[in-house]
């Protein structure tokens, strides 16, 4: 019985070892090429980095907010994000309440707002993100993209991470 299962247990790793794209090196000794790293593909010459996630259309999610030297992450159950529409406005959830206004992009910056919102009562700890978030919406702010990451800055200093939505 001990043998048999040796024997399919090496037939089923030879199996593995085939899906998984074995190959004989030039040298003739057997060997895989191991999978290019997350984020990057490989080209016929070169590794390449994925495009960045668009600015417009992208529903992103916040994760931390900041003063450029501590970010924090926002607290739990909060279900922030915004998206930049085509048509120069945003939209989104700031932890409690819906948002919107206007979202003009241009030179590395975005003119936000002033932001409209729904006037629902939350806790106070998703009230505080809310009034941070706001203060974001309601004038110019810096981008930096960075593949599915996007970093706001606010002229005051305060930074906004959020990530794209898959």
């Amino acid at each position: 019985m001990d043998e048999r299962r040796t024997v399919l247990g090496g037939l089923a790793l030879l199996s593995l070892a085939v899906a998984c794209g074995a190959r004989t090196a030039e040298d003739g000794s057997a060997g895989t090429e191991p999978a290019p790293p997350t984020g990057v593909h490989r080209s016929a010459d070169s590794l390449t980095r994925e495009k960045d996630a668009p600015l417009r259309g992208t529903r992103w999610t916040v994760t931390a907010l900041g003063d450029g030297r501590v970010s924090r992450p926002l607290p739990k159950g909060t279900d922030a994000y915004f998206v930049l529409r085509e048509d120069g406005t945003f939209e989104g959830r700031f932890g409690c309440n819906h948002a919107s206004g206007r979202a003009v992009v241009g030179d590395g910056n975005i003119t936000l707002g002033p932001a409209r919102t729904t006037r629902m009562m939350c806790q106070d700890s998703l009230m505080r993100t809310e009034k941070t978030l706001l203060g974001l919406f309601d004038g110019k702010v810096t981008y930096t993209l960075d593949h599915r990451g996007i970093a706001l800055t606010s002229e005051n200093g305060t930074v906004l991470d959020a990530v794209a939505a898959e």
